[in-house]
């Protein structure tokens, strides 16, 4: 991450808040983290501008889908990454993320995507 940028983290959702992991956690979904400070992007593409101008987030909270198929979504954000990490351009060795979508197809799409390539990393 580039020192003249602090430390954030990355909430990617088209329509949700960060504060939608606080109402989850009232919810019994105990397995998310909700401090920030947050920076939310609303699509694919924002969340790619905003990793390429500050780095890699200290975690990265995804939904699954990001409202149109031109916005994106979170399966495929996650292989953006992968291909990024293949291409030497990030480091994912210290990827922490969360998907906070109650799509359980999503979740397991997204975090299929990320583990499989955390898994070659060990």
């Amino acid at each position: 991450m580039s020192p003249s940028h602090p430390p954030y983290r990355l909430f990617v959702d088209h329509e949700r808040t960060p504060d939608f992991l606080t109402f989850l956690a009232t919810q019994g979904v105990h397995d998310l983290i909700s401090n920030g400070p947050w920076i939310t992007a609303r699509s694919q593409s924002e969340a790619q501008q905003i990793i390429a101008e500050r780095g890699l987030p200290e975690l990265i909270s995804f939904g699954h889908e990001y409202g149109s198929a031109e916005a994106g979504s979170g399966p495929e954000l996650a292989r953006w990454l992968v291909k990024r990490a293949q291409d030497g351009l990030i480091d994912l060795k210290t990827l922490k993320y969360q998907v906070h979508s109650r799509d359980l197809v999503g979740r397991v799409n997204i975090r299929g995507v990320l583990d499989a390539y955390l898994l070659t990393l060990t």
